[in-house]
């Protein structure tokens, strides 16, 4: 019987063929060529926001590893379409990389409107790196002190509660979108833009949303924010108390989304498995999991062929659950 793909085997067998790939690199360096010239990683979200972070970290780990200069760019726009097509069409030489989330490979894809590249066919997986885990909020005013209580409201009032995101098909709205799926309950959307929901959720504007654990983290321990339940299966370190939502009867509730490292389609393989086995090394360090937990972010060290069973998994588990307009319009 095959084995089906989920994050706790993709997990175990990613530290094991990370293992595998470290051991093999010393080849690949002497025949790629790769690290001869600066590398340049494309960061799609925003200087300063956690993925901005994994980006700027994993590039310090790679040139101290390699002693060549690694630079990160931030190409910000349309949930990453802007940063994934310069990628798409970059020479296939291992010099310009890309820091890729879920969103532009099995996302994107099944929206309606036309894309300048073909994720699937234009990029090509190398490593996966991290899964970035959410938490629901609500500002004090609202009165609710845990998601049930949150649901409870929502159901007496449908399509009445705001909730804020960063996008129509933004990770922040789908993780909310499937929350209010298996909760069974409507709210309205407020769309903004990669930056400022936040903001808005501690004035008190929008009472409600599922944030990235770095931004808030800190407003919840300040007792700005209160906390209501995390996407992931696990509870999260940085905030022990919070249960999950499948912990609260939301069973099978599970939103992360993972960052890892493409390149062009065209990349030698030769190439790849030299990325791939300096990627690995430098996220496996006790240093580098420590800051990106501090970012409320898991490493999660995958291979390539790791990398390319993720995509096929959510791509066909997202195919018929994007939010394609606004709910509560």
């Amino acid at each position: 019987m095959p084995t089906v793909w989920s994050r706790k085997t993709g997990r175990l067998a990613g530290l094991l063929a990370a293992a595998l790939a470290v051991v093999g690199a010393t080849a690949a360096h002497a025949q790629s060529g790769y690290g001869a010239s600066p590398v340049r990683l494309i960061v799609t979200n925003a200087p300063g926001t956690a993925p901005d972070v994994l980006g700027r970290s994993l590039a310090e780990a790679l040139q101290k590893a390699r002693g060549t200069p690694f630079v990160v760019e931030n190409k910000v726009g349309v949930q990453g379409v802007i940063g994934g097509e310069s990628v798409a069409r970059a020479r296939p030489d291992g010099t310009m990389l890309l820091l890729a989330s879920d969103t532009v490979t099995t996302v994107l894809p099944h929206l309606p409107d036309k894309l300048p590249f073909d994720p699937l066919k234009d990029l090509k997986p190398i490593a996966m790196v991290a899964d970035a885990a959410y938490v629901l909020v609500a500002h004090p005013s609202l009165h609710v002190k845990s998601a049930g209580e949150l649901v409870q409201l929502a159901k007496s009032k449908p399509d009445a509660l705001d909730y804020a995101s960063t996008g129509v098909n933004s990770a922040h709205n789908r993780v909310m979108v499937q929350f209010m799926k298996v909760a069974g309950i409507r709210m309205h959307q407020v769309p903004y833009g990669s930056t400022g929901p936040l903001a808005d959720v501690l004035a008190g504007v929008v009472p409600v949303m599922w944030s990235g654990l770095s931004g808030a983290i800190p407003l919840v321990k300040a007792g700005k924010l209160v906390p209501l339940a995390i996407s992931s299966p696990k509870r999260h370190p940085s905030l022990p108390e919070v249960p999950t939502a499948d912990e609260l009867g939301y069973k099978g509730y599970d939103e992360v989304t993972w960052f890892g490292v493409m390149g062009p389609a065209g990349l030698p393989d030769s190439v790849v498995s030299a990325i791939q086995a300096d990627i690995l090394k430098a996220v496996g360090t006790p240093g580098f999991r420590q800051r990106m937990l501090s970012q409320g972010m898991d490493v999660r060290p995958g291979t390539a062929e790791d990398f390319k069973r993720q995509i096929a998994f959510d791509y066909a588990r997202n195919k018929d659950r994007i939010a394609i307009e606004p709910l509560g319009k």
